[in-house]
């Protein structure tokens, strides 16, 4: 089953999302994907595209990374839809090797301020779970 069908993010976190991403000062559009709701692409001020998938897993672990991957390979940043959600550091590690961040929306707005934005590491006690 894939992680759309088993847990989308709820009507108001893609409302937060948006409203994230349209105050960002490093980004310059966004574009809703209409086939899968739970994919954006992002334009950002360094002239660069991210295709954006947003998740309500509660942990995305190694196998979910993989399979978000195998059914989205262009995306380059997974977002959890809250900020008690969180990641592995397998997941975390794989995803900075392939140069995909994984983070959640917190950790997101901070990392989309840097051009290697998939390094992105925010120093956090309840990061993994």
């Amino acid at each position: 089953m894939s992680d759309s069908q088993k847990d989308p993010p709820k009507k108001e976190s893609f409302a937060f999302l948006e409203k994230v991403f349209s105050s960002h000062n490093k980004i310059v559009s966004v574009h809703h994907d209409q086939s899968d709701r739970q994919v954006y692409t992002i334009t950002r001020t360094y002239g660069d595209r991210i295709t954006v998938y947003f998740t309500n897993l509660y942990t995305i672990g190694l196998a979910d990374y993989m399979d978000i991957r195998a059914r989205h390979p262009e995306v380059g940043i997974i977002i959890m839809a809250s900020n008690w959600n969180g990641y592995t550091d397998q997941a975390k590690q794989h995803g900075i090797a392939d140069r995909v961040g994984i983070f959640r929306i917190a950790e997101a707005t901070g990392a989309i301020n840097k051009q290697e934005f998939w390094k992105y590491v925010k120093q956090d006690r309840h990061r993994s779970r």
